[in-house]
């Protein structure tokens, strides 16, 4: 029911504002947020129709790190200003020159956290109590879709973008947000992302903004990039859970699985992460295009969510280690079935599960995850 209301939300969002689509509209273009020294240059560049209003537009940022993830740590509210007439609105720390909107909360600097975080823009009709969210958990379920759109008030999703850093198999990136990083350099959190060109071109996913400060163009036209600008970014959480959740293992826990990366088969960027294994146990993924629930297979203590033609990672087998994980990094043009590995191509939706050891002798499986590729 969650998912359909922010789904139903979405299509209200999307008629409300088509009919004035043509006339206005506003979008993300760039953002800063770390830097050499102390971090009193951040900024956020929307671009938009000179002259339109933003009240009722708001920008959140909703945390991503751990333990702290899915609380709302910013909420700034655009109301009675509007664009200017060169078309672009910069938010910033009060240094930086040129500023429409001074976002200071923590005092000259340090106003955006270095971390993983998703951006919201957005419009509704009640900026108090988005205002009054403030702090927090905005996903206490942890199905990584926030309550924004339950609330009571209007909420418009105008666009989302995250931005993670190196250890993000541990963070969030919520309502399905394109998600951009890390730096491979460091690897670090990107400084800086931003559109080559300016909007509507899309977000530069490989080439980030100088952590040294050269060449920023706050309130101004954007550079242009030979960045790769696939639409999947550098991937973030992916697909949609099922059969879940499994049955415990000797954990006391039942193993759960997760996929990070993109949807779209070009980038041939899916990994696959079981975790609440049990410790030092093997297991191998299977996949296949057909759901199924067969409980306790071959006297196993799991259920097997997939069924027809089921392929195995059989030359993949993993080990859950220390750590009770394994993960696996896939290559669409070799996924697995009985007759030969095929390609993944886009429209086809594929699930996947891990069977696993456990302790005495037995196994389990963990819930099935399906992902719809483009």
């Amino acid at each position: 029911m969650h998912t359909s209301l922010r789904k139903l939300s979405g299509f209200i969002g999307c008629a409300l504002l088509g009919s004035v689509a043509n006339a206005q509209q506003v979008n993300f273009n760039e953002i800063f947020a770390s830097h050499t020294g102390v971090d009193d240059q951040e900024y956020i560049e929307l671009i938009g129709t000179p002259g339109m209003s933003l009240s009722g537009y708001m920008v959140l940022i909703i945390e991503g790190d751990n333990p702290l993830g899915g609380s709302l740590d910013r909420a700034w509210d655009l109301t009675g200003f509007s664009v200017p007439t060169d078309g672009y609105f910069l938010m910033a720390d009060p240094l930086v020159t040129g500023l429409d909107y001074d976002i200071s909360v923590t005092g000259p600097d340090n106003n955006i956290e270095n971390g993983t975080q998703t951006y919201y823009l957005i419009w509704t009709d009640d900026t108090a109590l988005i205002q009054s969210l403030l702090g927090a958990d905005l996903d206490v379920d942890g199905d990584l879709i926030t309550d924004l759109t339950t609330l009571p008030a209007t909420v418009n999703f105008i666009e989302l973008i995250a931005v993670y850093d190196p250890d993000f198999t541990a963070d969030e990136i919520f309502d399905g947000a394109l998600g951009l990083g890390p730096d491979l350099g460091g690897p670090y959190l990107p400084a800086g992302i931003f559109k080559p060109d300016d909007n509507p071109n899309g977000w530069c996913t490989d080439d980030w903004l100088d952590f040294f400060l050269g060449g920023l163009t706050p309130g101004s036209m954007n550079p242009s990039s030979s960045c790769t600008q696939s639409g999947g970014g550098n991937g973030g959480p992916i697909g949609t859970n099922y059969c879940g959740p499994g049955n415990v293992n000797s954990t006391g826990s039942p193993a759960v699985l997760s996929a990070f990366g993109s949807t779209f088969v070009v980038d041939n960027f899916v990994t696959l992460t079981s975790s609440q294994l049990p410790l030092n146990q093997f297991g191998y993924y299977i996949t296949s295009q057909t759901q199924g629930f067969i409980p306790f297979p071959g006297g196993s203590q799991g259920n097997l969510c997939i069924s027809g033609s089921v392929g195995r990672y059989s030359t993949s087998i993993g080990n859950s280690g220390t750590t009770g994980a394994i993960t696996l990094a896939l290559d669409l043009s070799q996924t697995p079935q009985p007759a030969g590995p095929v390609t993944i191509i886009a429209g086809e939706s594929w699930n996947w599960q891990l069977w696993h050891r456990d302790k005495g002798g037995n196994s389990n499986f963990t819930d099935g995850i399906q992902i719809t590729f483009q």
